[in-house]
C-alpha cells in the first residue's frame, strides 16, 4: 500500500541487469570449472519503467544478454508488474516469449509460486516450458475482469 511503499521514480533497471549480468558473468570466469552450474537462468523481475540508469544503456545490455544466450545458454526471463512487459523485455534483447506481464495487487504470491516450479523444472531439465507464464498472465486477466 501507499502506507507500505513510495513511488519514488529511480528504477535504474538497466543499470540493474548490466550489473548483475557482468557479476555472475566473472563469479563464472574465476570459478574452478566443476564450481560453474550447468544452466544460468535470470529473472528479471520489477514493478517500475526503465528511468535512472547511467552506467549501461539499453544497447550494451541487450548486446550482453544476446552474448551469454549464444555463448553461454543462458535462459532470461523478464516479468513485469504495471508496465508492458513484452515491449520492455524485447527492448533488452528477451524475446517476448520469455515475458509475462503480473499484477502486483493480485498476484506476487502467484507469480513467486509461478517462478519457484519453473525454477525447479529448468533445473532438471535445463528447459523453459512454452507456457512457462500462464499462471503469471493469468493474474492480469483476473484483474482486468474485477
Amino acid at each position: 500500500t501507499t502506507k507500505d511503499y513510495t513511488v519514488r521514480g529511480c528504477t535504474a533497471l538497466i543499470d540493474a541487469i548490466g550489473g548483475a549480468i557482468k557479476h555472475i558473468r566473472n563469479i563464472h570466469k574465476y570459478a574452478r570449472p566443476e564450481d560453474v552450474p550447468a544452466h544460468t537462468m535470470f529473472i528479471i523481475t520489477t514493478d517500475g519503467q526503465e528511468n535512472a540508469s547511467h552506467r549501461f544503456s539499453s544497447d550494451e545490455v541487450k548486446r550482453m544478454i544476446e552474448h551469454q544466450k549464444v555463448e553461454y545458454g543462458w535462459e532470461f526471463l523478464f516479468i513485469g508488474a504495471n508496465i508492458d512487459a513484452v515491449e520492455t523485455a524485447e527492448h533488452i534483447g528477451i524475446r517476448r516469449e520469455r515475458a509475462a506481464n503480473y499484477s502486483a495487487e493480485e498476484g506476487t504470491e502467484v507469480m513467486y509460486c509461478a517462478m519457484s516450479k519453473n525454477i525447479s523444472e529448468y533445473r532438471k531439465t535445463g528447459k523453459v516450458r512454452d507456457n512457462w507464464n500462464e499462471e503469471i498472465e493469468a493474474t492480469v486477466k483476473v484483474k482486468k475482469k474485477k
